[in-house]
């Protein structure tokens, strides 16, 4: 059996269920969308079943579960699947390409690494200068001298290692982590 996946009333994608024996399987498929968390809920004529977190596959967001079929026949026909959000995630800032014409830091041997990366992003967020390098697990670390700077963030579904600076140039230790030091470190 198909039926269609909603997000607010608007058409999402799509729910599919086949009986095996005393278990039923749900497949839900849906749009991409990198807004925020996403559950999957199976509406039925009496009811709701909460299906999980949609995760990421293959452009898509997407969840497999295997439901009790008893349990599910008490609630009576699957109606439609729902795509709702769990959890809105911040806006991300505009990321942008690394101005090959203006330097990001006075080292010379941190602007030459920098300039030798490909794939470099920047932006400003919140009064600071952001740079976001490509990390390639079981590679080597980007800018290995700025570590305890990075942190491993998702952008537009890559990996990278996201150092901040504040309007000095001095490394900002990423959010959510204690910084120890009682003065910042020197401009890079």
């Amino acid at each position: 059996m198909e039926i269609p996946v909603y997000r607010e009333g608007r058409p999402a994608g799509v729910l599919r269920l086949w009986r095996d024996g005393e278990r039923t399987g749900a497949e839900m498929d849906c749009d991409m969308d990198p807004s925020g968390l996403f559950r999957g809920f199976l509406q039925c004529g009496r009811g709701e079943v909460p299906l999980g977190v949609l995760e990421p596959k293959n452009g898509r967001l997407a969840l497999r579960r295997r439901l009790l079929t008893a349990e599910l026949d008490r609630l009576g026909q699957p109606v439609a699947g729902e795509m709702r959000l769990s959890f809105p995630f911040q806006k991300a800032p505009p990321w942008q390409k690394v101005s090959r014409g203006e330097p990001f830091f006075r080292n010379a041997a941190l602007q030459r690494e920098l300039e030798r990366t490909e794939g470099a992003l920047e932006c400003r967020e919140r009064g600071c200068r952001c740079l976001a390098i490509p990390f390639r697990a079981g590679g080597a670390f980007p800018l290995a001298a700025l570590f305890c700077f990075a942190r491993v963030e998702r952008i537009d579904g890559g990996a990278y290692a996201v150092f901040r600076f504040d309007s000095q140039g001095r490394p900002l230790m990423p959010e959510g982590q204690p910084d120890e030091t009682t003065s910042p470190p020197a401009a890079y």
